[in-house]
C-alpha cells in the first residue's frame, strides 16, 4: 500500500500546487486591476507595488488554500475514477477512507500549517501591507516619532485611558482622561493635564476625580495624584496600534479580556477570535466532500471538477459571513456563529462520504 499511497499524494500535491498558483494568479490580477487608478494617480513605482503584493500574499494565500485543496480533491479523486484505478482497488478489498487516508493526513497537517500562517505571519504582513498603500503610495504623513495624538487605550482594571498629546521622548501626557469601570457602570473619572512617568509609576498633575454612587457624584480636585493599578509604562504608549484584524490570537484574546474589564461590548471581537480558529479547519472538510462528490465522477473531470469546486467554496464561504453576520448582531452566540458553516460540511460532507463507500 506504500506505493499506492505515494502515487496519490504525489498526484494531489501536484494539483494542489498548480491549483494553488492558479487561485492566487487570478486574486492578485483582479486586485491590481482594481487598484490600478491608484498606482496611476499616484504615480506608484513598480518595487513599491510588488512590496505591497508581496505583503499582501500571505492573506491570499491563507484565503485561497481551502479553495485549491478542494479543487485538488476533487481533480485527484476524479482523475483515479476516470480511468477505472478506483474501481480497481476497490475490487482489492481495500475502502475508500484506507485509500484516501494519505490525502486526509495531509490536509490535518495543511490544517496547522494554515493556523500556523494566520498567527505568525498574516497579521504582520497585513500591518505592513496597510504601512504600504498609506505611506509609501499614498504618501500619507507619518504621525511624528516624537509624539502621538487622540490617543484611546484600554487598560487592565475595567480602565479606558484617553490621552489628548503624548510626549515619546519625554514620557509625558497632556489632556489626560480615564475612566473606570464596575460591571458596565462608569465608577469613577479622573481629569488631568499632565501624566509624567517617574520611572516606576505614572504621576497625574493637576486634575479634578469624579466619583459616581447611587445618591450622587462627589467631586474633588488634587495637585498630584498616582494612580493605582495603571501596569502601562511608556512604551506601552509608544508603540503602533494594531486594529484587531492585524492581531494573533493571543493579542486579540488579551484584548477582548481588557474590552470586557472595561465594560465594552466583545460579542463582535469573540466572533473574530473564534473564526480565527474555525478557518484552518475548512482545509480539512473541503477535501471530505470533495473526495465524496467526486467518487463517482467518469466524464470532464477538469471543467466539472472546477465547476463543483467554485460552488462549493462559494457556498461554504456565504455560510461563514452568515455566521459572522448573524454573530456580530449577538443572534448567535460567537463559538456557534464562527463554526455553524465547518458543523453544517463536516456533517454533510460525513453524510456524503459514508454513501459513497457503499
Amino acid at each position: 500500500m506504500k506505493i499506492l499511497d505515494k502515487y496519490l499524494l504525489r498526484s494531489f500535491v501536484n494539483f494542489l500546487f498548480f491549483s494553488f498558483l492558479i487561485f492566487i494568479s487570478i486574486m492578485v490580477i483582479v486586485d491590481a486591476f482594481e487598484k490600478i487608478d491608484i498606482f496611476i494617480d499616484y504615480k506608484t513605482p513598480l518595487y513599491t507595488i510588488l512590496r505591497f503584493y508581496v505583503f499582501s500574499l500571505p492573506n491570499i494565500m491563507f484565503l485561497i488554500l481551502p479553495v485549491a485543496m478542494l479543487l485538488a480533491t476533487i481533480l485527484t479523486v476524479g482523475q483515479l475514477a476516470k480511468t477505472n484505478e478506483l474501481i480497481a482497488v476497490k475490487s482489492a478489498g481495500v475502502s475508500l477512507t484506507r485509500i484516501l487516508m494519505p490525502v486526509f493526513a495531509f490536509s490535518l497537517m495543511i490544517c496547522v500549517a494554515a493556523f500556523l500562517l494566520e498567527e505568525m505571519v498574516v497579521p504582520y504582513s497585513s500591518w505592513m501591507r496597510r504601512e504600504v498603500m498609506s505611506h509609501e503610495i499614498k504618501k500619507e504623513p507619518r504621525i511624528p516619532i516624537e509624539e502621538k495624538r487622540n490617543i484611546n487605550l484600554l487598560t487592565g482594571g475595567g480602565r479606558i485611558l484617553a490621552i489628548g498629546r503624548y510626549d515619546i521622548r519625554g514620557k509625558r501626557m497632556e489632556n489626560v482622561l480615564v475612566e473606570e469601570f464596575s460591571s458596565d457602570t462608569l465608577r469613577r473619572r479622573i481629569d488631568a493635564k499632565v501624566g509624567e512617568w517617574d520611572g516606576k509609576a505614572w504621576v497625574f498633575r493637576n486634575g479634578i476625580i469624579r466619583t459616581f454612587q447611587k445618591g450622587g457624584e462627589q467631586v474633588f480636585q488634587f495637585g498630584e495624584l498616582r494612580l493605582k493599578g495603571l501596569k502601562e509604562t511608556p512604551s506601552d504608549f509608544a508603540k503602533q496600534e494594531k486594529r484587531p484584524g492585524e492581531m494573533n490570537l493571543l493579542e486579540l484574546g488579551k484584548y477582548i479580556s481588557l474590552v470586557r474589564q472595561s465594560g465594552g461590548s466583545i460579542q463582535k471581537h469573540s466572533v473574530e477570535f473564534n473564526i480565527k480558529l474555525a478557518f484552518p479547519f475548512v482545509n480539512f472538510i473541503v477535501v471530505l466532500i470533495g473526495a465524496a462528490l467526486s467518487n463517482r465522477m467518469r466524464r470532464g473531470t477538469v471543467a466539472l471538477g472546477g465547476g463543483m469546486g467554485l460552488t462549493i467554496s462559494f457556498i461554504y464561504y456565504g455560510f461563514f459571513k452568515t455566521g459572522e453576520a448573524l454573530g456580530h448582531s449577538g443572534v448567535l452566540p460567537p463559538v456557534l456563529a464562527a463554526w455553524l458553516g465547518n458543523i453544517f460540511f463536516f456533517i454533510l460532507g460525513a453524510f456524503l462520504f459514508s454513501k459513497s463507500q457503499r
